[in-house]
């Protein structure tokens, strides 16, 4: 697989799960500490943002792989991805959350949503058949199961 378009999308999802680690780690913790949630409640604030990134996945997959629009579709998804990073970032730093947080992660989300569905198809775009992996045989298959097969049984009654 020696496409010249790999690197820069292998490069544009590692940029992309940055953003989206930084936001899945940063929105519940933001919400703890400056709204004082408790964890649950703060979790849920994920809710527009994983959402989103679900459906800006179907979107995105869908867009590119009917004539191959991989290149726009990256450069929607990314612009998607800066306004909504832009946009987290002017959120006031008071108690109560703003409401405008969750259309703010809902373009965030559907941004990398796009952008991880599109990245992960332009693989398989430029893949030829004989790189794609298979299931290995059975005798390559057996080590990683080997411990499993001599652990003795647990036995939870009378002997």
């Amino acid at each position: 697989m020696t496409s010249r378009t790999n690197p820069p999308h292998h490069r544009t999802t590692i940029l992309t799960g940055f953003i989206m680690y930084v936001a899945v780690v940063n929105i519940p913790m933001r919400a703890q500490i400056a709204n004082l949630y408790d964890e649950v409640k703060s979790g849920i604030l994920l809710l527009p943002l994983m959402g989103a990134t679900a459906v800006g996945s179907g979107v995105g997959g869908a867009i590119s792989s009917k004539n191959n629009h991989t290149f726009w579709t990256l450069i929607t998804a990314s612009a998607l991805m800066i306004v909504g990073c832009g946009l987290m970032s002017t959120l006031p730093a008071t108690v109560s959350v703003a409401t405008r947080q969750w259309g703010f992660e809902v373009i965030l989300g559907f941004g990398i949503g796009m952008n991880l569905s599109t990245t992960t198809l332009v693989t398989s775009l430029n893949a030829e058949f004989q790189d794609f992996g298979a299931f290995p045989p059975y005798p390559y298959n057996l080590p990683p199961s080997i411990p499993f097969l001599n652990h003795p049984p647990i036995h939870t009654g009378p002997s």
